[in-house]
């Protein structure tokens, strides 16, 4: 009964969970691990597609650079969900100072070390038109993040103090030019050229690279050439500040699991009940059972099973006589055998004239018929019946007559 429940609230269970809908599909955070609408799955996959390394670092930033970067690394960071430390954000920084690149999409917290902001459209009182001016013509959602200048007045990249007071300023900017601009002219994506041969290109929408708006918009063909451009032979995702850092073992795995689904409350539940059960059972109340009652047969019960057997054979004559003289055998080891003939009848005779009690008699009669006569209807069970009987007869008379 407990296995058929286990069964039945597990199948329940499956079956409830594969009609509800499935959580990653409202997870919004824009990894590379999420196949939902918001994730950034099929981004990786079309890298891939390029025969570009993708790279997913699940663990925080502080070793992010070594002493050499080749030109053709990229970092990429999507709209974390945590911000990032500031010894993580100066290697990315130092990624880009040593030639490497960066790749940033939303409030990253990057743009402004580049003395960006990002401004949402969304919400504003009065929302202006964010509509790209674009060469070509393509389908594409409008942008609901664009860039602002920090410093109204600044033209270009500044030194900017960030919010822990540590300078966070991107120093020997090259060359700085918008990648795309919306009809009001705010500018969407920008792309930067350091000394070193670093570049970054940022992106105040992060639903450019979702798996939504390269699905059902044209924005890939978009914006992927933008990264494709620069010929990355790797890009690393960060996938740290997305929640994403490294899992502990598969028990702890299975622990959280069990903690923090119905499924995993009900199996600890019903595991609970089998532990209390089998304590239940365990404790015996009373004296043992015995289980197995052993009885040895008579000796009865194994004549008349060989005489059963002798007599279905047809060998009537000769189980009668070997009866008969296996009488004659036990009798011999107590020392009472009569004097007699060889025969079986003439020694029946004298065992019968030498017997003083009227049963034992009676009892050798009975087998000197059934000597004398074998071959009558179940004539060999008689005939170990008799043999018994003699038997039991003699042992009470204690000792025949002397003939």
């Amino acid at each position: 009964l407990l296995v058929a429940l286990t069964l039945a609230m597990t199948v329940a269970g499956i079956a409830g969970r594969s009609a509800a809908p499935a959580n990653w599909m409202a997870d919004q955070r824009r990894s590379t691990y999420l196949q939902g609408p918001f994730g950034a799955s099929g981004f990786a996959e079309i890298l891939e597609r390029f025969d570009v390394e993708v790279q997913r670092i699940r663990e925080p930033l502080f070793r992010l650079v070594a002493d050499t970067v080749d030109s053709d690394e990229w970092i990429a960071v999507i709209e974390p969900v945590s911000s990032m430390m500031d010894r993580e954000r100066d290697q990315v920084l130092l990624q880009l100072s040593r030639g490497g690149g960066i790749l940033s999409a939303g409030p990253t917290g990057l743009e402004r070390c580049f003395g960006l902001r990002v401004r949402n459209v969304e919400n504003a009182f009065d929302p202006p038109n964010t509509e790209l001016v674009l060469d070509t013509e393509i389908d594409y959602e409008w942008p609901t993040h664009v860039f602002d200048w920090i410093d109204e007045d600044a033209e270009g990249p500044f030194a900017l103090f960030g919010q822990s007071g540590t300078p966070c300023d991107v120093r020997d900017v090259l060359s700085s030019a918008p990648l795309a601009r919306t009809v009001e002219g705010s500018v969407v994506a920008w792309r930067f050229t350091v000394a070193g041969g670093g570049r970054a290109i940022l992106l105040a929408e992060s639903k450019f690279l979702s798996n939504e708006g390269l699905r059902n918009t044209d924005i890939g063909a978009l914006v992927l050439p933008w990264l494709l451009d620069e010929a990355p032979a790797r890009v690393a995702f960060d996938e740290y500040h997305l929640g994403f850092d490294d899992g502990g073992s598969i028990f702890g795995a299975v622990w959280r699991w069990m903690t923090n689904s119905p499924i995993g409350w009900a199996l600890f539940q019903l595991g609970f009940a089998a532990m209390i059960g089998l304590l239940a059972m365990a404790i015996r109340f009373g004296p043992a059972l015995r289980v197995v009652d052993v009885r040895r047969r008579s000796p009865l019960e194994h004549l008349s099973a060989v005489a059963v057997g002798l007599e279905r054979a047809g060998g009537h004559a000769a189980a009668v006589d070997l009866i008969a003289n296996g009488l004659r055998r036990r009798l011999s080891r107590t020392g009472a055998v009569p004097r007699g003939g060889d025969g079986v009848q003439e020694w029946l005779t004298a065992l019968g004239l030498a017997s003083r009690g009227k049963g034992a008699q009676l009892a050798i009669a009975k087998l000197s018929r059934q000597v004398r006569n074998p071959h009558n209807t179940n004539g060999v069970l008689e005939a170990a019946h008799a043999v018994e009987d003699v038997w039991e007869a003699l042992r009470e008379d204690k000792k025949p007559k002397p003939s």
